[in-house]
């Protein structure tokens, strides 16, 4: 089913949420805390078109399948953005299920100066339909919507979208053994 929202604000913030499909046209802010976890896709979002803010946040996956994410909204603090949409909101850093996924082809757009947030849950888990790619420098890690892993000064979130993983990627690096030979 369908929650097919149109006109007004919407505020739908109880943790006992259980929707499973929405859209939302004409809406001024669009805030949303959901609990559906009941299948692979968790919450998906059919088409989004706000003035305002849109914050979207589940206890399971997110799955923009078809239609876009636009919004006029120009907000563009780290705390209150244009954008945010939240995957396992409420899991721990570290924590790499409930994922956000956006199909190819399907778009998030905001306004001029505008920030746009994305958490997610592991890297590999995660397919953001080319919106914020690989070498963009606009990825952050361990983090999750109640703690930044980052540092927030030398890594400020700027004007633009952004993903923002639960997992914390390692690197390990093990240095050749060579021998030379002198003389």
């Amino acid at each position: 089913m369908i929650y097919a929202f149109n006109g007004g604000n919407v505020n739908l913030s109880s943790t006992a949420n259980a929707l499973t499909n929405i859209s939302a046209a004409g809406v001024g802010n669009l805030t949303i805390v959901d609990a559906y976890t009941g299948t692979a896709d968790g919450l998906v979002l059919s088409g989004v078109n706000v003035t305002g803010k849109v914050d979207i946040q589940n206890t399971g996956s997110i799955k923009l399948a078809s239609g876009n994410i636009r919004t006029t909204s120009t907000a563009s603090s780290a705390a209150s953005p244009a954008v945010r949409l939240a995957a396992g909101y409420n899991y721990a850093v570290g924590n790499t299920s409930s994922n956000v996924n956006i199909t190819s082809g399907q778009t998030i757009t905001m306004g001029t100066g505008a920030l746009g947030m994305i958490y997610s849950g592991g890297v590999s888990d995660t397919d953001l339909g080319g919106l914020v790619t690989s070498g963009s420098g606009r990825f952050r890690y361990s983090s999750n919507v109640s703690s930044a892993g980052y540092n927030t000064t030398a890594a400020a979130l700027t004007t633009c979208l952004y993903t923002l993983y639960r997992e914390s990627p390692t690197l390990t690096v093990t240095a050749n053994s060579s021998t030379i030979v002198y003389g």
